[in-house]
């Protein structure tokens, strides 16, 4: 699992892609099974900021908040759900 950051959530936005997707292309490359919850996280958080996802939302900040690790808990769960891992 890779878990994006705030540069990553501005990345997307502006090119369309986290810095770490070269990552990404690389270990799929090797069939190296990665988990990216930038997508879903954006998806649950809907019209919402990502910086509400963190502890400092107001800069866009530090590490995830409560609420903000709560969702990505959320989304872990249901992809290690939809992946039979879990059920």
């Amino acid at each position: 699992m890779v878990l994006p950051g705030a540069s990553s959530f501005r990345a997307r936005a502006k090119f369309g892609e986290p810095e770490y997707a070269p990552l990404l292309a690389a270990l799929a490359a090797r069939q190296i099974e990665v988990f990216d919850p930038g997508p879903a996280l954006l998806a649950a958080l809907g019209q919402r900021s990502y910086c509400e996802l963190y502890a400092a939302q107001a800069d866009c900040t530090g590490h995830f908040g409560i609420a903000g690790s709560g969702l990505v808990a959320d989304v872990v769960m249901a992809e290690l759900g939809r992946r039979g891992l879990i059920k």
